[in-house]
């Protein structure tokens, strides 16, 4: 395999995290009416003085946030205020801002993602005064077919309250408050970001940040409200180049000659599991993951459905497939390795009486080595382009005679796209079909 092609196709994977930004609003749009009784109040976000702000934030409670299905309120963690669907109407119309058409086309790469009908679900207004903060976390998602969140800052003056991303090992600071107050006529931030974006906000110095949040949801075209526009028909950058990269490398006879296949660590978390009590990720049936598995290709994320998009486009098929890392020892090196198994999906492996290998071979596992490793063949072969990714990890519990007694212990496994190249002769042929 041609080492060039590799680092080609591992940079021209750019991620699309988030996108953020600025919209104009007028005062017709800016107005709040809450509260939790009869009286009811009312400002404009335009003209909110500081007492009119004090007293929303008084009138809000205390806000929590998820820990698997719980909701927690801990204050050491997030500090903030929180008003329900039920106590409180905004004239800001998410609809008419066009901001939706603006997240489709920033935050979903290439023709195909944002042609894709997504839904904005109005979650909770959110008040951050003098001292408020959100400490380090990953939003829950609220279904399986969520994919992010939207938020909206109002033009009510403040300092601090940055929002941190994190993702992929890299950091972005949205200031909303630094770009409100550097225009010179209203206008709200917003910034919407994938589920599994690690994100904080930092402690309020002085003032009121307040905040709508919207989940952001995948959904069939008959549900959908905010349909796309047909003029959004365009291709990212890094479809492009991963395109064109895949493209010469699949047409160049060094390039996996004899067929193979290439794999990608997913870069986006996915609700494939559930959390037990003792905090081990593990499925619940078979059945329902071979579903969840197959409803997932569907709902990919930023540069995972990029992936699997270009490949299917030249011909490539692409699945979804569990890795499993089984550890081994090396009696004469004296030292511990791990062995790769590739299943079609996790599983339980119940009793296993020689070894974890060997029953997950016996359950139509089959052995695959890294390019240039002994016992690799073409057709157990996988180059990898990007690293298998641990946030997707699934447990699965065995037991056995271990010494003098019987045991349960765990294998983990990594859920990976996995792509099956053919013969360089064979995909001369698709590409003599197209010409």
């Amino acid at each position: 395999m041609s080492g060039p092609f590799v680092e080609e196709l591992f940079t021209a994977i750019a991620e699309k995290t988030y996108c953020s930004g600025t919209l104009p609003l007028s005062t017709q749009h800016a107005y709040l009416y809450y509260g939790k009784d009869q009286a009811a109040r009312r400002l404009n976000f335009i003209t909110a003085s500081e007492e009119e702000l004090s007293a929303l934030a008084l009138s809000c409670d205390p806000a929590t946030f998820g820990r698997g299905a719980a909701d927690v309120l801990d204050e050491t963690v997030r500090k903030a205020g929180k008003l329900d669907l039920e106590h409180f109407s905004s004239t800001f119309n998410l609809a008419e801002s066009g901001l939706m058409d603006i997240v489709r086309s920033e935050l979903l790469e290439g023709k195909s993602e944002q042609k894709k009908s997504i839904r904005a679900e109005l979650y909770k207004l959110n008040v951050y005064d003098r001292g408020a903060f959100f400490k380090a976390h990953k939003d829950t998602p609220r279904g399986e077919h969520m994919f992010g969140s939207l938020v909206v800052v109002f033009p009510a003056r403040h300092v601090g309250g940055a929002l941190l991303l994190r993702h992929g090992g890299k950091e972005w600071t949205i200031d909303a408050a630094t770009e409100i107050s550097s225009k010179t006529s209203p206008v709200i931030a917003y910034v919407a970001f994938y589920s599994d974006v690690e994100h904080e906000v930092t402690p309020v110095t002085s003032g009121h940040r307040v905040t709508l949040t919207y989940n952001l949801y995948f959904v069939r075209r008959k549900e959908d409200d905010t349909a796309p526009p047909k003029a959004a028909d365009l291709t990212s950058s890094n479809e492009a180049a991963f395109h064109s990269v895949l493209s010469q490398a699949l047409a160049d006879p060094a390039f996996i000659p004899e067929g193979g296949r290439l794999g990608f660590g997913l870069s986006h978390q996915y609700p494939f599991s559930r959390r037990l009590n003792n905090m081990i990720d593990k499925y619940e049936g078979n059945q329902d993951v071979r579903r969840i598995l197959k409803k997932t290709v569907n709902v990919l994320k930023g540069s995972d459905s990029m992936i699997f998009r270009v490949c299917k486009s030249l011909f490539l098929k692409g699945y979804l497939s569990a890795v499993y890392r089984v550890p081994s020892w090396d009696k004469e090196k004296r030292v511990e390795y791990f062995r790769d198994y590739i299943l079609d999906t996790p599983t339980e492996l119940g009793y296993v009486s020689l070894d974890v290998g060997t029953s997950l071979e016996e359950l139509g596992a089959e052995r695959i080595y890294k390019h240039g490793r002994p016992g690799s063949t073409t057709t157990n072969t996988v180059h990898w382009i990007t690293r298998m990714t641990t946030f997707n990890d699934v447990a699965s519990q065995y037991s056995g005679d271990l010494g003098n007694q019987g045991e349960t212990d765990i294998v983990y496994s990594s859920i990976c796209l996995i792509v099956d190249v053919g013969k360089f002769e064979a995909r001369a042929t698709i590409r003599g079909a197209e010409v």
